[in-house]
């Protein structure tokens, strides 16, 4: 029986390194150049691979780009301790989310700006792809630290408004890291990281929380019911 030459073929440790590599090149390229200004053939050099090599992978640059998103969430949900068992409760538990994630973007700077600036117009559905993704970190949010933040008891609009705010602007303060640098007036240190989780949840999450007791009250007053809508 002969094999199928059209059926999706198992990667190998060395196809999953070749995977990676494009991946790694990619995000090196979108965060540095752009998607659009970004070949596939510069791509295909900055990752040591060929353009046939890309296209059996990825299927083209989009598949890349969907790819370098899924590649974000994955680590994402790993250094935030959203899946797994162990989990702390309570305002310990958010701190420890917060340190998961300031760590995660000190060390993925071009990953974490690929993601929160890139939307290029020749992948229309990465909005969405993206959106699949924000579900599943909320509703792991929600389904471990629900005391603290009962996510899925406040009118979704209103979330929309509170939680994006408070992930981009400890994301953005990663990607100011040499602007906060050049102004001279602190030491961007060991220390300086190993205190900013303390700060951001001391600054962060009392309001995120005040935010949602107050939706819980009704002291939020909005023209229609929200409803949650399909991604």
């Amino acid at each position: 029986m002969h094999d199928d030459p059209h059926r999706e073929r198992p990667l190998t440790p060395r196809g999953d390194e070749a995977r990676e590599r494009i991946i790694q090149a990619a995000v090196r390229l979108f965060a540095r150049k752009g998607y659009a200004a970004t070949g596939i053939r510069a791509l295909a050099t900055e990752a040591g691979a060929n353009i046939a090599m890309i296209n059996y992978y990825f299927g083209g640059k989009e598949g890349v780009m969907k790819a370098v998103i899924d590649h974000f969430f994955e680590r994402y949900m790993e250094a935030a301790g959203l899946d797994r068992e162990d989990f702390v409760p309570g305002m310990e538990g958010m701190r420890q989310f917060l340190t998961g994630l300031v760590s995660f973007f000190l060390a993925n700077r071009d990953l974490v700006r690929v993601f929160l600036i890139e939307f290029p117009e020749e992948v229309p559905d990465l909005p969405r792809h993206k959106a699949a993704y924000v579900r599943k970190i909320i509703e792991a949010v929600s389904a471990r630290h629900g005391d603290y933040l009962p996510l899925d008891k406040v009118d979704p609009r209103i979330l929309m408004m509170a939680g994006p705010t408070m992930i981009s602007g400890l994301a953005s303060h990663i990607l100011l890291k040499p602007t906060i640098a050049e102004t001279g007036l602190a030491k961007l240190d060991d220390d300086f990281y190993r205190l900013l989780p303390q700060v951001l949840a001391d600054f962060l999450l009392p309001g995120i929380a005040n935010v949602l007791q107050n939706a819980l009250a009704g002291k939020y007053r909005l023209d229609n019911e929200g409803e949650r809508q399909d991604v």
